[in-house]
């Protein structure tokens, strides 16, 4: 009799919940935002596809069956084929446990390098797990502020899309733009679709080549399918030493809200570099960065 009440009580519950997402599905359709999309000459950069209601919640709450529908798309089934065993052999060597794997992502902008790191449930701190080079860059110091400037976002972000489909052949979603962006850009033409992705183009994006974002891509999906529903993604303008912090204030001599952007972002740096945790970063109603002091 109970095991009866408590099936029911989740049959209930999940009905609720689909009933919850078609409400939101069908008002959304009904008011579809405009969404704009960086351009690159011929191309357009991503943009990912909407899912249905139940599909929602199966990601929500089933991460693993998020991986199995991945793998199911032709180009991650032969990423996956093709660097299975190589990520296998290096969560080894790193002594980690895929099924409890978290990632957190640092992108230097300068160096043009993008640093994964990753722990699990037996590890207290991240450690490094692999870089990659971006192929192509585009802009300069500073962040993005408005479409078509070509600049690659500087911030603090998380993963929140997956592309198996990307005109790029993977690829995956940066949540630009934050709140931090909303505030200090061009509100009324932020621009949008930032993606670290394959191939060799951008416009703000970070590519890394087919071959890197197969591997990075699978990373993200392990890390999902571990029950990791936000995946940070920390964007800086360089390595935020304090050598290169004052070669970028020399270098932008007078530009005082430009420097203090840049050592709010120096500070989650900094504390992420002594403590190997994730720094908590709150934004604040100017739409600056405040992260939290000592580990």
């Amino acid at each position: 009799m109970k095991n009866q009440r408590l099936t029911f009580m989740i049959l209930a519950f999940i009905s609720v919940l689909l009933a919850i997402e078609y409400w939101r599905s069908s008002r959304a359709s009904k008011t579809p935002a405009p969404v704009k999309q960086e351009k690159k000459a011929a191309l357009k950069e991503d943009s990912i596809p909407r899912v249905s209601a139940a599909d929602s919640i199966a990601r929500t709450y089933a991460p693993s069956a998020f991986k199995a529908d991945q793998l199911k798309a032709p180009r991650v089934k032969a990423a996956y084929q093709e660097k299975n065993k190589l990520l296998e052999t290096l969560y080894a060597e790193k002594k980690l446990d895929v099924a409890s794997l978290a990632l957190y992502l640092r992108v230097f902008k300068q160096e043009k390098k993008i640093e994964v790191w990753a722990k699990d449930k037996n590890r207290p701190d991240y450690l490094l797990l692999k870089t990659y080079d971006f192929c192509q860059t585009s802009g300069k110091p500073g962040p993005k502020r408005r479409e078509g400037d070509k600049q690659i976002p500087e911030g603090f972000y998380r993963i929140v899309g997956f592309n198996p489909d990307s005109q790029f052949h993977l690829s995956l979603k940066v949540n630009y733009p934050n709140r931090a962006d909303e505030i200090l850009g061009d509100s009324s033409n932020l621009g949008g679709d930032i993606f670290i992705h394959g191939d060799c183009v951008t416009t703000g994006c970070i590519p890394i080549t087919d071959d890197k974002i197969k591997e990075l891509y699978l990373m993200a999906i392990d890390a999902k399918a571990a029950g990791q529903a936000r995946i940070p993604v920390s964007m800086f303008p360089a390595q935020m030493s304090d050598e290169n912090f004052a070669a970028l204030k020399k270098a932008h001599t007078g530009q005082s809200r430009l420097i203090n952007f840049w050592q709010s972002l120096k500070a989650g740096y900094d504390f992420f570099n002594e403590c190997r945790k994730l720094p908590n970063i709150t934004i604040t109603e100017k739409g600056d960065y405040v992260c939290q002091s000592g580990c």
